[in-house]
């Protein structure tokens, strides 16, 4: 079986915007959900300064779901596959 989290950050690490998040140690999750609904990251995490933020799980959670599915579908996952 394909590890899809390792194909699915490789795949990311060709968009700039996305590389740059890793490189700073980013949860890809959480900044690809604060990029689509326009708030800040730390808005996005689960956890932040060590307080459970539930709208930042929720949010993270969504924009994971999203982001697998996709590159599931994509090309990208089934040339590799």
């Amino acid at each position: 079986m394909i590890d899809i989290d390792q194909n699915l950050i490789e795949f990311l690490s060709t968009v700039p915007e996305y590389k740059q998040a890793m490189e700073n140690g980013k949860d890809i999750y959480s900044f690809a959900a604060s990029e689509a609904i326009g708030v800040p990251y730390e808005e996005c995490l689960e956890f932040n300064n060590g307080e459970y933020n539930i709208r930042g799980q929720e949010r993270r959670k969504i924009a994971k779901r999203v982001i697998v599915n996709l590159f599931i579908n994509s090309n990208y996952f089934k040339k590799n596959d």
